[in-house]
């Protein structure tokens, strides 16, 4: 796979501080470690990039005309065999300092219509390799959507067994991603800071379960959209009292012909309810019951501690974290976070998912 960076330093000038440096890792990283997995690097830009640990890991370097043509020292080459007037296009490798002339790929020389011609030329090879297997085929990387409906995503979804429960999209293909209540583990933990997107990735997931044919119980103790999911088919109940107790529960968890899943929101707000014990035990039994608890909640708060019916939850390593700011949030879902991995603004939707496999991956929750 060929990953092409163009105009490097203008890339780098519209990104922050943080977002700059993580990029900039991952690049030194592709240099070092990609080749061996398939990965190569072609980079433009100006003479910064003589200067800087890109030019120590580029093996090879072709300089074409500078603004000062004694930058070109920076490459091992001669100024003083360099012209003064060369023409667009031209120019010397690094190290044996052989003259080149760049091609063009269209009759136009001018920018726009030499990207036209590669859009094109892209366009026909993708026709003309449609009938390659995907495995063989070069990956593809797609851009994360900031705007994506729920039924845009359930459209792409064959029929999901009972219980399993969209959480977003995500991968290189942007493909739907979620969470096997039934089969894997009966627990996930949603955590991020305010406006993060926590209700809307518990509603998706409620969305999901409906449609997958399991039953759902709703646990609203602040305001949340969950509430309107009221009298809906499947729905078993809305609890919103501010400190249930066992019967609550109960009643409305007994195991049925289906899945059941508990969803509260807000789940910090129940976190010395009258019906903790009770819930606790649920959540310890639940596996092989088809009975299943999803939470969600703020990320400073959630399932903190070492003990409680939230921590049981916690346990099982599973979830996603929106816009996590620090990297103690990484325990909340069982992984360790790095500084690349945090969010200097808070970003809707944006999550940070762990499955159980040990990695993080990228999603983007529908709305």
């Amino acid at each position: 796979m060929m990953l092409l960076l163009d105009r490097w330093e203008g890339f780098m000038g519209t990104l922050s501080e943080h977002d700059g440096g993580a990029l900039t890792d991952l690049i030194h990283t592709l240099l070092r470690e990609g080749a061996s997995a398939g990965v190569h690097l072609i980079i433009t830009g100006d003479h910064s990039l003589l200067s800087g640990r890109i030019s120590s890991l580029t093996d090879e370097k072709v300089v074409l005309r500078l603004s000062d043509r004694t930058d070109a020292s920076m490459a091992g080459l001669n100024p003083r065999k360099i012209p003064e007037h060369m023409p667009a296009g031209r120019g010397y490798r690094a190290g044996s300092a052989i003259e080149l002339q760049v091609a063009l790929i269209a009759p136009d020389p001018s920018g726009p219509a030499q990207v036209a011609a590669m859009h094109a030329l892209a366009a026909t090879l993708t026709e003309r390799e449609a009938s390659v297997p995907r495995a063989q085929r070069p990956s593809r990387i797609a851009v994360m959507p900031t705007e994506l409906t729920f039924d845009q995503v359930w459209e792409t979804l064959p029929a999901p067994a009972p219980g399993w429960a969209l959480i977003g999209v995500g991968g290189d293909e942007l493909e739907p991603i979620g969470m096997d209540l039934v089969n894997d583990l009966p627990t996930f933990l949603i955590a991020g800071p305010a406006r993060s997107g926590r209700s809307t990735a518990l509603g998706v997931m409620a969305e999901s379960l409906l449609r997958g044919g399991a039953e759902i119980v709703v646990g609203a103790p602040l305001r949340s959209p969950l509430r309107d999911l009221a009298g809906r088919p499947g729905v078993r109940g809305v609890i919103t009292d501010e400190n249930p107790r066992d019967p609550d529960f109960a009643e409305l968890m007994e195991p049925g012909d289906g899945p059941v899943v508990l969803l509260i929101d807000d789940a910090e707000s129940w976190r010395d309810m009258l019906a903790r014990d009770y819930v606790r035990q649920l959540i310890r039994q639940a596996s092989g019951s088809n009975r299943a608890v999803v939470i969600a909640g703020e990320i400073s708060s959630v399932a903190m501690g070492f003990s409680g019916w939230q921590v049981e939850v916690k346990k099982n390593r599973r979830g996603i974290l929106l816009s996590p700011p620090t990297l103690s949030a990484g325990d909340l879902v069982g992984v360790r976070l790095s500084r690349a991995h945090l969010a200097e603004r808070v970003v809707a939707g944006a999550a940070k998912a762990h499955l159980g496999d040990g990695s993080l991956q990228n999603l983007q929750i529908p709305c």
